[in-house]
């Protein structure tokens, strides 16, 4: 958990002993009044929107994005020596989702009930995408071959949640007000995946992006915190109209986290486990593809 930046100064710094800390309290004012515009609880850390190219944002850096080595000199001195960790190229990745799918099954019951669970929630709207109800039923697929997956779709089962196409948008949105949550829509685009990863080697590589089935899972963790620990939630400020829920997101991700490490260990498909909510939103051409390769449950 160490960084390290070398020194890049090319001149001395006449203010080093003024205390910018001080100026703070300013700064978090300023925050705060712009945070005041806000009247909904919204579950995206940023306004991420996409366009036919790519968004530019700030991208998340890895969990652990350095590897350390340490040596010996011949006088006995010790050498630290660091370099940037890499993602699983796609080769590696391909590789290893060949070599588990052969274990995978999918659970026909489950992808049934899962396809109903999904278009039960969508409200379908004029001017939608005509091939919203065929995408669901591709998600549903896919989330049969992971229990821990069912398992989720099954606490979620009966509780108010909605489900709305939006174009290039990812979003959880709870409703109600500080004494208690009285539902949730979610947000979707079942075209739409993310790169939350931008270290060395992320050019090609599917372990640094999500497709929109994963992206779909991270609305769902949300929804479950806002529904069915909604004290919680509400105890972390969720339902606070000028504040972002900042708590509540990183529970989110960290639930993100174990899930992804869950569905990884069984298809082998590296998702990436992150510390914080930001990436890059990209379009994609099936709602299982990551926006590097298609690694689909039907391949």
């Amino acid at each position: 958990g160490i960084y390290l930046k070398e020194d890049s100064r090319q001149h001395d710094d006449a203010t080093f002993r003024h205390n910018r800390r001080r100026d703070v309290s300013l700064v978090l004012s300023f925050c705060i009044g712009m945070m005041a515009t806000s009247r909904v609880v919204s579950a995206n850390d940023l306004p991420l929107t996409a366009n036919a190219q790519s968004v530019a944002s700030q991208l998340a850096e890895p969990t652990q994005p350095m590897q350390a080595a340490m040596s010996f000199g011949k006088d006995g001195s010790r050498t630290i020596r660091l370099r940037q960790s890499r993602p699983p190229t796609a080769e590696q990745v391909l590789a290893a989702y060949s070599q588990k799918q052969a274990t995978l099954k999918h659970d026909q019951i489950a992808a049934s009930t899962i396809a109903d669970f999904l278009t039960t929630l969508y409200q379908a709207n004029a001017g939608d995408p005509n091939t919203i109800n065929a995408d669901l039923a591709v998600i549903a697929d896919y989330y049969s071959q992971f229990p821990h997956v069912i398992g989720l779709i099954n606490e979620l089962r009966g509780q108010k949640l909605v489900m709305t196409y939006r174009p290039d948008t990812w979003q959880a949105q709870a409703w109600g007000n500080r004494y208690g949550v009285d539902s949730v829509t979610i947000y979707f685009d079942t075209r739409l995946g993310a790169q939350l990863l931008n270290n060395p080697g992320c050019e090609d590589s599917p372990a640094c992006s999500i497709s929109p089935a994963d992206a779909l899972l991270h609305e769902l963790l949300h929804a479950k915190l806002m529904l069915l620990d909604s004290e919680h939630f509400i105890a972390g400020g969720g339902m606070e109209p000028n504040l972002y829920p900042f708590a509540h997101e990183q529970e989110v991700i960290n639930k993100e986290n174990q899930l992804y490490a869950q569905m990884n260990q069984l298809d082998g498909r590296a998702r990436p486990l992150r510390h914080r909510h930001s990436g890059e939103l990209l379009h994609v051409t099936c709602p299982a593809c990551t926006p590097v390769k298609h690694v689909a449950s039907s391949e």
